[in-house]
């Protein structure tokens, strides 16, 4: 070989060095933009992940906040529609008792308040109550001044007697509520 083949031999292996270092550093090159194009895809992935982790904890707190308001509301409605039943029930038991006694005694024209003895001790200082019971029904009447003290129990009125509400007669108690004075009738003059 001549000195020029062996120079151009030596000057094409140069050139190919050149090249392969210059595929070297284009493949060194790349592969760090593909890194840099990957970790910027995975932070993007990253940050979708969290923005629809946000979104999806934002609506279950809104489905929530909805589902216990309706409930809240259901119950609120539930609770008005109870007490209307239990005043009409109040009422329709009033009448029926009205009407149980009413087959016993004539009763005056007028609508009585009715109560319930619950707790007798608290009424044995009044001789009205002397031979009530707890469970006894008594029916107040306003305008007649009556009220009587019905048993249910056995279906008899027990006692009858005059009221005196308000006025000059009536006691207070310590929470200032005028109490009911009921005087049977051998206490009354005629």
């Amino acid at each position: 070989m001549s000195a020029m083949d062996k120079e151009a031999n030596s000057i094409n292996a140069s050139s190919q060095q050149i090249s392969g270092t210059k595929e070297a550093t284009n493949t060194s090159t790349s592969s760090v933009f593909a890194q840099k194009r990957i970790s910027g895809l995975s932070r993007l992935i990253k940050s979708g992940i969290n923005k629809i982790l946000l979104i999806i904890i934002f609506l279950v707190l809104i489905g929530g906040i909805v589902y216990f308001y309706t409930q809240y509301r259901n119950s609120k409605i539930e609770i008005e529609k109870l007490t209307k039943d239990q005043d009409s029930l109040a009422s329709l038991e009033a009448k029926k008792l009205v009407d149980t006694v009413a087959e016993l005694i004539v009763l005056p024209d007028e609508s009585p308040t009715v109560a319930t003895i619950t707790d007798i001790t608290k009424l044995k200082h009044q001789e009205f109550f002397a031979n009530a019971k707890n469970g006894d029904k008594v029916l107040i009447y306003n305008q007649s001044k009556k009220a009587i003290l019905y048993r249910p129990s056995v279906n008899k009125i027990i006692d009858i007697a005059p009221v005196n509400l308000g006025g000059q007669h009536s006691q207070e108690t310590a929470t200032g509520q005028a109490q009911l004075q009921i005087q049977p009738y051998e206490a009354i003059k005629r």
